[in-house]
């Protein structure tokens, strides 16, 4: 699951891309929605990518402390133990 909050308004159409660090698989297929909205997205991976995409609703701001939560299934974990860095999370506008 990931957590995130914005400080700006992800308008309908916004997108999502998430890179994860070397040594994460991801099944045939990822399931993704938002767990706070009950909202399924598409999700595809290329490489160590994952776009999320389908927003279907305004994501508006969220005030300090609130988080809106995307649930992913299929995202396999490498063996390793410890922190994992080098994830990185990224919101785009439609059409870019």
């Amino acid at each position: 699951m990931l957590s995130f909050t914005n400080n700006q308004d992800i308008v309908i159409g916004g997108w999502f891309r998430l890179t994860f660090p070397a040594g994460f698989s991801f099944g045939v297929t990822v399931d993704c929605y938002i767990m706070n909205l009950n909202s399924n997205l598409d999700c595809t991976v290329d490489g160590q990518v994952l776009f999320i995409r389908g927003l279907k609703i305004n994501l508006n701001k969220k005030a300090s402390g609130e988080y809106y939560k995307i649930k992913m299934k299929n995202i396999i974990n490498p063996f390793a133990q410890g922190t994992i860095l080098g994830f990185v999370f990224e919101s785009m506008k439609p059409d870019t």
